[in-house]
């Protein structure tokens, strides 16, 4: 029996960048890989074919279960864990200084990195990234399925895009211009490997200016409530 869960989120090298997609809805995955009668020794081979798992949000932990059953009724155990990788190769980005704030009108470095499943840099492979502005709604619903729902093009269009050929570690540019403010899902896929990673920001007026003047973006309206205690 093997069962894959979400593994390690980070590289060996790369503390600090994100290599899991969150728009991913992946949590558990168990499959057979065979079943069969040992011979007249107690051995027994066979070939196996991997299961490809394309909704994988980053390296996963295979945990293999091995049976044997004997013809009286006893059964036998062996469990192993071991590092899986679903994709050739991992991109990562990391917020500047490690923050989830952005300024509004300034331009935001965004690191990008590449590697392979044992933390290696990779090169030449084709990058794609995407920010897209979040309806306030999003933070109540459920996370994955909502950021999911922007990477697929139904709750709307990308605010900026680019694409680059990844050279180990790059960067492109972040800028929200005055007077946009909220939530953005910065969003990077890999489009050689199939792997995507991403994150959530915030974007805001910095203090000095002032934030009393700002349009609600999605035009919400704060109610009010009172009770009567008996």
């Amino acid at each position: 029996e093997l069962t894959l869960k979400p593994g390690k989120p980070s590289f060996k090298g790369y503390e600090g960048y994100i290599f899991r997609d969150p728009a991913s809805s992946f949590e558990t995955f168990s499959t057979t890989l065979f079943e069969k009668r040992l011979d007249g020794n107690g051995k027994t081979s066979t070939t196996v074919t991997l299961p490809k798992v394309p909704q994988a949000p980053g390296m996963l932990s295979a945990n293999v279960l091995g049976t044997v059953m004997e013809n009286g009724g006893d059964e036998s155990y062996t469990a192993l864990t071991l590092p899986y990788s679903p994709f050739s190769a991992y991109v990562g980005v990391q917020l500047p200084e490690g923050e989830g704030f952005m300024e509004t009108g300034k331009t935001h470095d965004i690191p990008v990195a590449l590697v392979d499943s044992e933390g290696r840099t990779v090169a030449g492979h084709r990058l794609e990234w995407r920010i897209f502005k979040l309806k306030w709604s999003w933070w109540w619903e459920s996370r994955s399925k909502s950021l999911d729902s922007y990477v697929n093009g139904t709750a709307g269009e990308p605010v900026v895009t680019g694409r680059f050929t990844a050279d180990g570690k790059n960067s492109f540019d972040f800028k929200i211009d005055y007077p946009e403010w909220g939530r953005y899902f910065v969003f990077v896929k890999n489009m050689t490997s199939g792997h995507s990673t991403g994150t959530v920001v915030y974007v805001d007026y910095p203090s000095w200016r002032g934030r009393a003047d700002r349009t609600d973006p999605d035009g919400l309206t704060m109610l009010s409530f009172s009770m009567d205690k008996k």
